[in-house]
């Protein structure tokens, strides 16, 4: 709301003297997404690196799975922690950590697996799990520091974007780097990157507007509380979001995990074949958000305040649907050998994923704004504990696919409907369930942020 007798540019003003600069905003949110897009790059790498590690050690299917859930069953177990700790000392140093622990892990992998092989990767994909779990949180409780709530779609889906360059880079450059070179040398390639990136980053983040060198990594004046009262877990609408987070995870990262093994396995094409066709929807996922932001201008025209949550709910709802949908179709084309086999399915499934990339992309302007719509105060916390719930689905799901596969002989048809079901659930926690915002004496309303 303007206070009366004071203009609204006055307030605009003073709202972006609290946030910092539009520019200083954009550097910021940037450089929030280059760090996401260093850590999804290695994170994601080693979906199609485990093709070529399984072949090197000799590793079934289910044995790739427990590889591959190593980094979410890390992941998920310092997200509380980091979370709060990024509300407490901000977000800057937290994610500094993150940073150096890929560079070493990327860097040692190939040693460790000279001398201890599979288990000694899983230990390293673990160990970079763990230190990576408080980058998303941190990440939002940076955001929250320096995005007022009107601009949280345009900070999410920025984010988002960088998020995908990096699968897209894990998805295309990994792979043919492996197939020239080896994956011995590309693990060392992404750490010296992650390095150099991590010295970037020391050089150019802030934790908060207006933060000195001498500050980043203390305590403000103002300290915050460490962890949110639990009564906060009793609202609908922090569950709303959780629950979300958690059939999106399932789905997001059954595609990112699988989908190059697909490729091997159905189609016979090997991870440096796949890679054209599993790049095309990165690109979509990089692009769409431009398109999402113009519309969610469109949802916003008139009262922006009333609408705002309105407009998160209309693309949860829809990028669900829509995930659900390439779920069922993919499910039919693989029950139906003819069409399974033909020359043209590479290229459908291919179809299918750049449809279900742009409605992951709309959930930036769904649920995951929804995150910094609750509170500003517990924002770090509130998607640590969001992001635990829904790294649990990044762990399950791989698992749960394996031995899906593995019981069918083979038949991807029950992944894919299960895949499906996931997403109607998404679908009914966005319908159903509040998605406004959390006005309680958690911290002083939201509201005032964007007023």
């Amino acid at each position: 709301m303007v206070p009366a007798g004071k203009p609204a540019e006055a307030c605009d003003k003073t709202v972006d003297a609290q946030f910092g600069t539009y520019r200083e905003r954009m550097l910021q949110t940037l450089l929030l997404g280059a760090t996401r897009g260093i850590c999804q790059f290695g994170r994601i790498a080693w979906a199609p690196l485990a093709i070529f590690v399984s072949r090197d050690l000799r590793l079934s299917t289910v044995q790739q799975a427990k590889l591959l859930s190593a980094f979410p069953l890390g992941y998920m177990l310092t997200q509380i922690v980091g979370g709060v700790a990024a509300d407490r000392f901000g977000g800057k140093s937290v994610q500094t950590v993150t940073l150096m622990v890929f560079a070493i892990g990327m860097l040692f992998g190939p040693t460790v697996a000279d001398l201890s092989g599979m288990p000694g990767l899983y230990v390293i994909y673990f160990s970079i799990g763990i230190f990576a779990g408080p980058q998303h949180p941190a990440c939002s409780a940076m955001t929250s520091a320096w995005v007022p709530q009107s601009e949280l779609g345009l900070a999410n889906s920025v984010q988002d974007a960088c998020t995908i360059a990096g699968e897209l880079l894990a998805t295309l450059v990994a792979p043919v780097s492996a197939s020239l070179f080896g994956w011995k040398y590309t693990f060392t390639a992404i750490g010296v990157i992650a390095a150099l990136y991590c010295a970037l980053w020391m050089l150019l983040a802030q934790s908060r507007p207006g933060e000195t060198s001498a500050q980043q990594g203390a305590e403000p004046a103002q300290s915050k509380a460490a962890w949110p009262p639990l009564k906060a877990l009793l609202y609908p609408q922090i569950w709303s979001a959780v629950l979300q987070h958690m059939c999106f995870n399932g789905n997001k990262y059954f595609f990112t995990s699988w989908m190059a093994t697909y490729y091997d396995k159905v189609f016979h094409l090997g991870p440096e074949q796949s890679a054209p066709y599993l790049s095309a929807e990165k690109l979509i996922g990089i692009s769409a958000p431009l398109a999402l932001r113009a519309l969610e201008a469109k949802l916003l025209l008139g009262d922006r305040k009333q609408q705002l949550l309105h407009s998160r709910k209309i693309f949860a709802l829809v990028a669900f649907g829509i995930n659900a949908l390439v779920a069922l179709c993919l499910q039919q084309l693989d029950r139906f050998s003819e069409v399974r086999d033909a020359a043209s399915a590479p290229l459908l499934v291919s179809v299918l994923l750049c449809v279900n990339a742009a409605a992951i992309a709309a959930h930036g302007f769904g649920f995951k704004a929804n995150y910094g719509d609750l509170t500003a105060k517990y924002s770090g916390a509130f998607m640590g504990f969001g992001n635990m719930l829904a790294s649990f689905m990044t762990f399950v799901v791989p698992l749960g696919a394996a031995f899906l596969i593995g019981a069918s002989g083979g038949n991807w048809s029950s992944v894919f409907l299960g895949i499906a079901v996931l997403n109607f659930l998404g679908f009914g926690f966005s319908r159903f369930m509040s998605t406004s915002r959390l006005d309680v004496e958690l911290d002083e309303p939201t509201s005032k942020k964007s007023d």
